[in-house]
């Protein structure tokens, strides 16, 4: 058997486009932006491909110490544009990642509600939230922090977060009342701090 460990970075592509035109109807005025603007959020994970017998393939998502590990691996090759393609079933959730490895077409993520979102790879096991040159962290949030979510808002609400960090890596979870938000992993950069998993089913981006 030859053995395949691949590591991967990757990206989603959240945008947010808004456009405002005012409009003056009978009743009212209608307003909406006359250029649209998009807002563009890059919200990374990383993952592994690795060939666990001659004929099987897995694709393993990392966060941290967590590993998820999906055996459903679909290879194949378009003979029209001769790219290879691949589609990785994330059971048990209802969603499926699928796309060819190049970059010029995007691979893609499918929702259980059929919601596409474009997520780019990177061949890079760094998280990258932003396309310039990470700052240097001037702060170091080891240990145990009081959070308020939405602080200014009827829907805040409290956790704690836990946290190791070194350098600009940082690890850890806010644990709530009703849960915590798993393995969240990323990067501080200045007197900011960046975290996001994929588990298969769920993006969180804090």
């Amino acid at each position: 058997m030859e053995d395949l460990h691949l590591e991967f970075g990757a990206v989603f592509y959240i945008e947010d486009t808004r456009q405002i035109i005012v409009t003056k109807g009978k009743d009212k005025i209608v307003t909406r932006d006359v250029e649209p603007r998009i807002h563009e959020k890059l919200i990374p994970f990383q993952f592994e491909f690795i060939k666990p017998t001659d004929s099987t393939y897995a694709f393993v998502l990392v966060n941290g110490l967590e590993r998820i590990t999906f055996n459903e691996v679909h290879l194949g090759y378009n003979i029209r544009n001769g790219t290879d393609t691949f589609e990785i079933n994330l059971e048990p959730y209802d969603a499926v990642l699928k796309g060819v490895w190049n970059t010029i077409n995007w691979p893609r993520f499918y929702s259980k509600r059929q919601k596409v979102i474009v997520f780019h790879l990177l061949h890079s096991m760094v998280k990258i939230f932003c396309s310039k040159i990470p700052e240097k962290a001037e702060v170091n949030l080891t240990g145990n922090w009081e959070v308020i979510f939405d602080q200014d808002s009827a829907d805040a609400y409290r956790a704690i977060g836990e946290f190791e960090q070194s350098g600009s890596n940082i690890s850890g979870t806010f644990r709530t009342e009703t849960g915590d938000y798993r393995y969240l992993t990323g990067q501080v950069m200045g007197h900011q701090v960046f975290l996001s998993t994929f588990d298969g089913a769920h993006v969180f981006y804090v």
